[in-house]
């Protein structure tokens, strides 16, 4: 919980010292095997390296963040408000780390060398956009501990617990299903023979079945996870819906920053120039994360006056809005 101040509570500042600490030590050791696979390993790097970036991220980023930001806070030192610079800045940035990193993989200029930090940075810019804007039309609602301690908890506990229920939402699904004879039934129809697969599958009750699933696979344990970290803040500690916003938009914008460097990551390996395209489309994209999350706070602080029922509505706007993305 925060206190009036915006203070964490002892036991969260604890935590944040100890799960940074944790997370420091651990990009350390990753920036030093990242530093040595240009010299100790020979042909294609660029894989294992973009692994490693992530690592490095968590740990050197998000780690210290939450060492800096949890002793601050056991010392009693106060936080500043938390201010961006204009959107410009990210914008114009973006448009010259897509330039610049098209240049490096595609023509192969130093690439174990040059294209790692332009890849984070096109990972992370477009969320700083969202929070610039959103943070200035708000008034700065926000300190540097409360926004860094929620971007932490989006890119750590959030990540964590998704690919959790992401692993165990499609035999949840399948286990509820099976009393349903009827699908069973067509299952086995298509099972049977190969000839007119895909025609038999197109006609078939189970292509509803499979569409709903595949839309909701990834919305509904994500947006329960990105919310989590929101929690530790104390409904009763958040100021106002300003701050319950922006709250959330620093928790979306840490989720979205690693999953963006999952899908632009594969993308990087498998093609150069397709790189460029998939990290525009997911800059364009990365509002989506943030606000989703946002929304969610917002529910859960309106629910204090106006009931569950408002985070419920809340929760299922975002995952509604999430699927809508996917599925463009």
């Amino acid at each position: 919980m925060m206190n009036e101040d915006g203070q964490p509570s002892k036991f969260w500042a604890y935590v944040a010292v100890l799960v940074g600490g944790v997370l420091l030590l651990a990009g350390v050791a990753t920036t030093v095997s990242f530093l040595g696979l240009p010299l100790f390993l020979g042909g294609d790097i660029l894989g294992p390296q973009l692994g490693q970036i992530a690592g490095m991220f968590l740990g050197l980023v998000c780690g210290s963040l939450a060492l800096f930001h949890g002793l601050g806070s056991i010392l009693k030192r106060r936080s500043s408000s938390l201010r961006l610079p204009p959107i410009i800045t990210f914008l114009l940035i973006f448009a010259l780390v897509l330039g610049l990193g098209n240049l490096v993989i595609n023509y192969e200029i130093a690439t174990e060398f040059l294209f790692p930090p332009l890849f984070v940075l096109g990972a992370a810019l477009p969320t700083f956009v969202v929070l610039a804007w959103a943070g200035r039309k708000l008034g700065w609602p926000l300190t540097w501990r409360q926004g860094a301690l929620a971007f932490v908890a989006g890119s750590t506990l959030s990540i964590i617990v998704a690919i959790l229920l992401q692993t165990i939402f499609p035999y949840v699904i399948y286990n509820l299903l099976m009393p349903f004879e009827y699908f069973a039934y067509s299952f086995s129809e298509l099972a049977t023979g190969t000839s007119g697969f895909l025609d038999k599958f197109f006609s078939s009750p189970l292509i509803i079945i499979f569409f709903i699933i595949t839309a909701l696979q990834a919305p509904i344990p994500e947006e329960f996870a990105k919310a989590l970290g929101i929690t530790m803040f104390g409904r009763k500690r958040v100021l106002d819906e300003r701050q319950a916003f922006m709250i959330g938009l620093a928790s979306g914008a840490g989720f979205a920053i690693l999953e963006n460097m999952l899908y632009e990551g594969v993308y990087a390996q498998w093609s150069g120039w397709t790189w460029g395209g998939v990290t525009l489309i997911r800059g364009i994209g990365s509002v989506m994360h943030p606000l989703c999350t946002a929304i969610v706070a917002l529910g859960w602080f309106r629910a204090r006056k106006m009931g569950w029922g408002t985070l419920l509505k809340a929760y299922f706007l975002a995952i509604g809005l999430h699927t809508l993305w996917n599925g463009g």
